[in-house]
C-alpha cells in the first residue's frame, strides 16, 4: 500500500479511496507537517485573482502573514488542497478564514473514515446477544448449577442457619435419619430392660458413674 502522498502538487494529493488506505495511512496524513512557505506562495498567488487594492508591498505582506498564521498547522496536501477549491468555485479574493473551512472539509473525509472504522471496530467487539433460553433449557442450566427440584424444595424447608450447600446437605441428613431404636422404645420394654442391664455391667460405664457419684460427694462436703 502507497502512502499518503504529502507533497505541494495538487496532483499529487490524496486519492479519494479512502476505503484502500490504512488507518495509519490516514492518521499520518491528517497529522503531517504544514508548509509555510507553499502558504506564502499560494497566497501571493491568489491575491494577483479579481481585483487588486491599492496597497503597499509591506501591506501586501502583512496580508501573506495573516494566512501563514491561520494555515500553518494544517497539513500541507490539506492547504493546497483549499486553494484549489477556492480557485475553483470563487470569483473574489479569500480571506484566510476562507481557505481555513476549505481545509478543513479537504481533512474531513479522512476523519469520518477513521471514526467508521473505529465505530466498525466497536461493533465487532461487542458480545453477541444471548438468545432466550426456552423453560426446559432454563431448567437444565439450574440443575446444572446444582438447583435441581429436590434441591429447592430442601432450600425452601431449610431453617434459617443454613448458608451453603454443605449446610443444606446435613441438615438433610439429619431430617432424614432414623433414630435409633432405644430412642423410641419403651422404657419398661424388654429391650429396653436388656439394654439398662447391659449398661449396668459396662466396665467403663460403671467407672464415670463412680466418678460422677465421688465428685458429687467431694462437692458436698
Amino acid at each position: 500500500m502507497q502512502n499518503l502522498p504529502l507533497t505541494r502538487s495538487t496532483n499529487n494529493s490524496p486519492a479519494l479511496s479512502l476505503r484502500e488506505k490504512s488507518t495509519s495511512d490516514l492518521t499520518q496524513a491528517i497529522h503531517s507537517p504544514g508548509d509555510e512557505t507553499l502558504i506564502r506562495e499560494r497566497t501571493r498567488t491568489v491575491l494577483k485573482l479579481g481585483y487588486q487594492p491599492d496597497e503597499s508591498d509591506a501591506e501586501r505582506a502583512k496580508r501573506i502573514e495573516e494566512f501563514v498564521r491561520a494555515l500553518r498547522g494544517k497539513p500541507a496536501w490539506a492547504v493546497s488542497k483549499g486553494f484549489d477549491m477556492w480557485v475553483q468555485g470563487y470569483s473574489r479574493r479569500p480571506t484566510p478564514a476562507d481557505i481555513f473551512k476549505l481545509t478543513d472539509a479537504a481533512i474531513a473525509p479522512f476523519t469520518r473514515e477513521i471514526a467508521d472504522r473505529r465505530k466498525a471496530e466497536a461493533r465487532q467487539a461487542e458480545p453477541e446477544p444471548r438468545k432466550p433460553t426456552n423453560k426446559a433449557e432454563a431448567q437444565a442450566i439450574m440443575e446444572k448449577a446444582g438447583f435441581t427440584p429436590k434441591r429447592l424444595e430442601m432450600i425452601r424447608r431449610a431453617p434459617p442457619d443454613v448458608s451453603s450447600f454443605e449446610d443444606l446437605d446435613r441438615a438433610a441428613d439429619r431430617a432424614n435419619a432414623k433414630p435409633h431404636w432405644s430412642h423410641t422404645a419403651a422404657p419398661d420394654s424388654p429391650a429396653m430392660q436388656q439394654l439398662q442391664a447391659s449398661r449396668d455391667e459396662n466396665p467403663l460405664i460403671k467407672a464415670a458413674r463412680e466418678d460422677a457419684a465421688r465428685r458429687k460427694q467431694q462437692g458436698a462436703e
